[in-house]
C-alpha cells in the first residue's frame, strides 16, 4: 500500500512539473534567453495576429542571426541616438513570445533585458515588463518568415 501511495505521489508530481514549464532555456554565441510557450498567457497580441506560437531552437537562431545583422541599420534609419547595437547585444538577457500572423508569418517578440539585473530564475518564470530603466530594457519584433525587425521600442528614463 506504501508502495502504491508514493507511486501515485511521485507521478503526480512528475505531472505537475512537466505541465508548468512555461519557457525552455536557450544559449548560443553571446546570448541567451527564454522561450515562453504558446499557451502562457500573454497580456499582448500583433497586428494580424492568428495564434500564439511556441518558438524552437532554430527560431531563436535565425531570430538572433536577423537581429545582429539588421540592428545597426534600423537604428540608423530611425535617426535614434543610442548606444545599443549590434555590439552591445551581448548585455541582454533576452525573453522571446511568438505569434503567427494571418498570412502564416511567425513573429518573435524579443524583450531585451540588462544581464545584470535579472536572474535566468527571474527570466524563465514570467515576461518581465519596465516602464522606465531607458536602454536597459527595450523590445523589438522580429519577423521569422519575412527576416526582418521591426517596432523597436526603448523605454523611456523615468
Amino acid at each position: 500500500m506504501k508502495k502504491v501511495l508514493f507511486l501515485s505521489i511521485m507521478l503526480l508530481l512528475n505531472c505537475f512539473v512537466l505541465f508548468s514549464q512555461n519557457s525552455e532555456y536557450f544559449k548560443g554565441r553571446g546570448y541567451y534567453g527564454y522561450a515562453f510557450n504558446k499557451d502562457f498567457f500573454v497580456f499582448m497580441s500583433i497586428e494580424n495576429q492568428k495564434e500564439r506560437y511556441t518558438p524552437t531552437k532554430q527560431d531563436i537562431k535565425l531570430c538572433e542571426e536577423i537581429l545582429r545583422r539588421d540592428i545597426d541599420e534600423l537604428i540608423s534609419s530611425l535617426n535614434l541616438s543610442t548606444s545599443i547595437s549590434s555590439k552591445t547585444l551581448k548585455k541582454y538577457a533576452r525573453q522571446y513570445v511568438g505569434f503567427k500572423n494571418k498570412d502564416g508569418d511567425i513573429i518573435i517578440r524579443v524583450y531585451m533585458l540588462d544581464k545584470r539585473d535579472y536572474t535566468k530564475a527571474e527570466l524563465s518564470k514570467d515576461i518581465i515588463s519596465v516602464y522606465d530603466g531607458g536602454e536597459s530594457f527595450w523590445k523589438i519584433f522580429v519577423n521569422i518568415t519575412k527576416k526582418n525587425l521591426y517596432k523597436l521600442e526603448i523605454n523611456g528614463l523615468g
